[in-house]
């Protein structure tokens, strides 16, 4: 399972918590009725491990370049490298997204902005230009580096 998200976030300890288990991993139905149950057991909502960050899945991510988060004998977590879920949170573009790009800018290895927009066009080639992508990540990066929001 490949997890992204606010657990992610929370797995590199650039996040307090998280509400969820976002996974890039398709969940099967077998795996979707075990995760209710859990849920259920625990007092956690049914889709607490969902696949919904599916849809945001950057266009050439390999397994063999994610980090081991976590191994069980039925159970294999990685992470995707920070720039490539730094990508996914810039299509992405909901409010909790902005403060968890600045929190993974200085994990993410972008030489500068404009590297950063050349990888996200890369990663989602249909994505229209934006003629101001480049100057919202800059202002990301000068807020990592500031430390503000």
């Amino acid at each position: 399972m490949v997890v992204v998200g606010g657990s992610y976030m929370a797995l590199h300890d650039l996040r307090e918590s998280t509400a969820d288990v976002d996974s890039l991993t398709v969940l099967t139905a077998e795996l979707k009725a075990v995760v209710r149950q859990v849920g259920e057991r625990h007092g956690l909502r049914a889709t607490w491990i969902n696949d919904s960050a599916t849809m945001f899945a950057p266009v050439g991510l390999a397994p063999d370049a994610c980090e081991l988060l976590y191994e069980h004998s039925h159970l294999t977590v990685l992470g995707p490298p920070p720039g490539q879920v730094f990508l996914m949170k810039l299509l992405a573009g909901r409010a909790p997204d902005h403060d968890d790009m600045i929190a993974l800018w200085p994990t993410c290895g972008f030489a500068d902005a404009r590297a950063a927009v050349e990888a996200y066009y890369s990663a989602y080639p249909f994505e229209e230009h934006d003629p101001h992508l480049v100057a919202y990540v800059q202002r990301i990066a000068e807020l990592a580096v500031g430390g503000g929001s």
